[in-house]
């Protein structure tokens, strides 16, 4: 895919959100409470600069895996904010292997990372996502009416968003999807294994 370089460009990006973010921050953030009440150790996968790290507060440990390392002190005053220890480690490349053993996490959380993920990475980064953790809670972009599923059909953008059937990726390799919320073009679900 020429033109996106994924690290290259949210190295370049200031506001790791979108400017209409705030509109969505809220239910983000209620969502996401909701599913990692009981989750001690969470790997937040694209943490951004830590809107949602409020979510955390009854976690011992969080670790960010990021393209960039741009928002970490940020991202280490709000955790200590909240009360948690939080380590950020950079990854560089889509296609490697995530370093932490089978289920160590007791989630992963990646929020509004999924859909800027290339077609080419897609399914091999979710497959990663579950298996370092027992559940993946995932909020992402997601219009039916204008899906693809390969390189070919892709258009590029300035935002470089892509929309995936998570539904089909998830039935593909036997995953469920479970308390599913729907919020305008928005799915927030978890995936794990059947």
């Amino acid at each position: 895919m020429k033109n996106y370089n994924i690290v290259e460009y949210w190295n370049k990006r200031k506001n790791p959100c979108s400017t209409i973010i705030e509109e969505f921050t809220k239910h983000h953030l209620n969502f996401l409470k909701k599913q990692v009440v009981d989750c001690k150790k969470i790997l937040d996968f694209g943490p951004g600069y830590g809107r949602l790290f409020e979510a955390y507060k009854n976690s011992n440990s969080v670790v960010g895996i990021d393209v960039t390392n741009q928002h970490e002190n940020s991202l280490k005053d709000t955790a200590k904010k909240h009360g948690f220890d939080f380590e950020l480690f950079l990854r560089t490349d889509n296609f490697s292997k995530i370093d932490y053993p089978d289920k160590f996490f007791d989630a992963v959380v990646t929020i509004e990372v999924l859909f800027h993920q290339t077609p080419d990475v897609i399914e091999f980064l979710m497959k990663e996502l579950l298996r370092v953790s027992k559940k993946v809670i995932a909020v992402t972009g997601m219009n039916l009416a204008n899906k693809f599923d390969n390189l070919k059909n892709y258009k590029p953008s300035n935002k470089y968003c892509f929309t995936y059937d998570y539904y089909k990726i998830c039935k593909n390799n036997n995953w469920k999807i479970h308390n599913e919320e729907r919020l305008k073009t928005q799915l927030m679900f978890i995936y794990e294994e059947e």
